[in-house]
This record gives C-alpha cells, structure tokens and sequence, in this order.
C-alpha cells in the first residue's frame, strides 16, 4: 500500500508580520482609543523591561510606526513572557 502523505505547510510569517495582523484584527473589534490606551500602559511596561525597546521591529509595527528598515541593529523577534506582543494582543482578542 502506496499513500501519500500530505504536508502541511509551516507557518512562515514572521512575528512582526503577526503583530500587525492581530493588531487589524484587535482595530476590528476594538475603539481607537481604548486600544491605544491599553496599549500606551503596555508599552511603559516594556519600556521598564527593554532600554532597548526602540530596537525591535514588532514594537514599532504594535505603535504603527514604519521606516524600521534601514535602522541598524534591528531586533526581529518578540519580547518575552509578559512584555510579549503577540501575547498582548491575542489576550486583547479574547476579550475584546
């Protein structure tokens, strides 16, 4: 017996690419202002954690900022445990 086993794919999006789509989705569920005021008291937590926040890519897609590109130095990956964006905004999803 001769089957053909399927692969499924990895994900291959990168996590600044996965905050900026939770973040549309948090938007499509979420008032403006109350997202960013939840936001503006999660990022003074990272600030307290990482002097070097400015140096990661997926806080600058979280504050919509762009032009990270030609930054030198830049951090691709998320901050861990409780600074984590990607956890910040999949708990705004749950309960928003």
């Amino acid at each position: 017996m001769n089957e053909k086993i399927q692969q499924i794919p990895s994900s291959s999006e990168s996590v600044t690419d996965k905050v900026g789509r939770l973040r549309r989705d948090v938007l499509k569920h979420m008032d403006v202002l109350e997202f960013n005021e939840k936001m503006m008291a999660f990022i003074e937590k990272i600030k307290e954690n990482y002097p070097n926040y400015k140096r990661y890519r997926c806080f600058h897609k979280l504050i919509g900022s762009s032009g990270t590109e030609d930054m030198p130095n830049i951090i691709d990956k998320d901050f861990e445990g409780e600074n984590s964006i990607v956890a910040f905004l999949e708990g705004l999803l749950k309960t928003g």
